[in-house]
């Protein structure tokens, strides 16, 4: 998978709509430094984003290392550490 070939490279989250996305890296257990995916919803995309910023100010590193869903009223996060 390029994009985790890059995001890892570059030391980046990486930030997606595509559930599949996680999938496969948990399943193929890509080294990725974290993964956020956006849940649908019907919420505006300016709300979206403004949700999106203040989940990274308040968890910062925290995204490291997790694969974090951020649906409507609840954040779902699952550790990306190799055992």
């Amino acid at each position: 998978m390029e994009i985790s070939a890059i995001a890892a490279r570059e030391d980046r989250v990486i930030v997606t709509a595509d559930y599949d996305f996680g999938e496969i890296a948990l399943r193929d257990q890509h080294s990725v430094p974290g993964i956020v995916i956006l849940a649908p919803t019907t919420a505006l995309i300016e709300d979206r984003a403004q949700r999106l910023v203040a989940i990274v100010s308040a968890r910062g590193d925290a995204l490291r290392e997790a694969l974090t869903v951020v649906e409507d009223g609840r954040l779902r996060v699952r550790s990306l550490k190799l055992e």
